[in-house]
């Protein structure tokens, strides 16, 4: 399986779990930040003809809010975490619709012109998906929910 995952924990003082807006904020904070992530999967995939399903899933567990989303499509976890070998000859004129370090998808040419397990060619670079988009949503994951924190913060010293 293939998922990207992003968590904060909140050590904050039990008053701010009272507060019925600022449980509200944190459910609205992880489905926008779901959302985001499945778009960036979804846009890693865009032009293939081969089409991948992405789950969401948030949740938390005691003080950590969690992130998850993520395939087990089998096509993808090749192209996402690479492979050894190769058993698929491709046509001369094959152009990947994806590469490493990127997120998105072009076009691309050629396709598969048969496969063999006597064929042992150069494996598939990993596309690093995955990690690609942990890195990119942890940052502004955090900094979301420290927003929503603070908020409660100052409607509980208004009170």
């Amino acid at each position: 399986m293939s998922i990207a995952v992003v968590t904060k924990t909140i050590r904050a003082r039990s008053a701010l779990w009272d507060d019925a807006t600022f449980r509200r904020d944190l459910q609205l904070a992880n489905k926008a930040e779901a959302q985001a992530m499945r778009r960036d999967y979804q846009r890693c995939t865009r032009t293939w003809a081969h089409e991948v399903t992405f789950v969401q899933i948030t949740t938390s567990r005691g003080p950590d809010l969690i992130v998850i989303v993520g395939t087990d499509d089998p096509i993808f976890r090749y192209v996402n975490d690479g492979t050894r070998v190769r058993r698929a000859l491709m046509s001369p004129d094959f152009e990947a619709k994806t590469r490493p370090g990127s997120l998105d998808s072009r076009p691309g040419q050629g396709g598969v012109v048969f496969i063999s397990r006597d064929l042992e060619l150069p494996g598939i670079e990993a596309r690093d998906f995955t990690g690609q988009i942990t890195r990119q949503h942890k940052g502004p994951y955090k900094r979301r929910i420290e927003q929503a924190m603070k908020r409660a913060r100052s409607r509980a010293a208004r009170k």
